[in-house]
């Protein structure tokens, strides 16, 4: 939800208060509202404006008179950063009802310039190998440059529960990155618990610079989440699904290895302490001919 806080109240009892230009995100299911935005605009505007979230990421805010009423000019539209640092403004000699930013007078509708919207291109599992005996890391890249809403990429066990992963976006060679990791008491050794999971990109919470939602489902269209499953078992090293005599041989390999040894295998330390040790055997025999 982004919003104008014209301030009323406020100014009723801090004749210095200044308008405010808020984004909030609303979790429905918890009957929570979180404030991600509070930008203090600079002047006041007792009535009239606007909010408007732009294709770059930045947000708009209308302060459509100065002062309290009558509306009485000059009218204000400034450019916030999402930490709230103003990087523009634009100062009319009127008062204004309304005004929002356009990107162009002279694309059209269809974004022809503005080519495909943003897609997905790969969804990796810890760095790319098969194995799932343990799952430290998700790494979602889009085909370019993207804007991301908080909660834009979420990770559910099979039973609806959400996962809170830890979520880190980079921008590497154009394309912006989003790594998911695993950390606190319920995340053993940094890994995800055994179990199937469904990884999703939300498509309205992931934009180009124009605004365009996120093609999550690849049919050339705006629109459509992206949505990935994998699992996790320990001690599956060639990620088929169950642990078998296959996985059996290559845990006795590296049982008893340390971290600096050339045979250790991180993804058979189960509870991350740096070897692959007695705890870890047990652990595998567990879900030995489990699938």
């Amino acid at each position: 939800m982004i919003l104008l806080d014209n301030g009323n109240t406020r100014r009723a009892s801090d004749p210095t208060a200044n308008s405010r230009g808020q984004v909030w995100t609303i979790d429905e299911q918890t009957m929570t509202a979180t404030l991600v935005l509070n930008a203090d605009l600079g002047s006041y505007a007792g009535a009239v404006g606007a909010a408007q979230r732009l294709s770059n990421g930045n947000y708009a805010f209308t302060l459509g008179i100065t002062g309290p009423e009558p509306p009485r000019p000059p009218a204000h539209l400034i450019e916030v950063m999402p930490d709230g640092t103003k990087v523009f403004e634009l100062m009319v000699n009127k008062t204004e009802y309304r005004s929002y930013r356009v990107r162009t007078l002279y694309e059209g509708i269809d974004d022809v310039l503005a080519g495909n919207p943003r897609t997905v291109e790969s969804v990796v599992v810890n760095d790319g190998s098969a194995q799932r005996s343990m799952v430290r890391s998700i790494t979602v890249t889009f085909d370019g440059a993207a804007v991301l809403d908080p909660s834009a990429i979420e990770l559910r066990r099979q039973d609806g529960t959400l996962i809170d992963a830890r979520m880190s976006i980079l921008l590497v060679n154009g394309k912006t990155v989003a790594v998911l990791t695993f950390a606190g008491t319920e995340f053993v050794g940094g890994s995800l618990a055994d179990g199937s999971y469904t990884l999703t990109v939300l498509a309205n919470r992931v934009h180009d610079r124009w605004g365009r939602e996120l093609d999550g489902d690849g049919d050339g269209a705006a629109g459509g989440d992206r949505v990935d499953g994998f699992h996790r078992l320990f001690g599956d090293s060639d990620g088929d699904g169950d642990v078998d005599s296959l996985d059996r041989e290559q845990f006795r390999a590296a049982y008893r290895t340390p971290v600096a040894d050339a045979g250790y295998l991180w993804y058979f330390d189960g509870d991350g302490d740096g070897d692959v040790d007695g705890h870890d055997n047990g652990q595998f025999n567990r879900r030995f001919g489990r699938s």
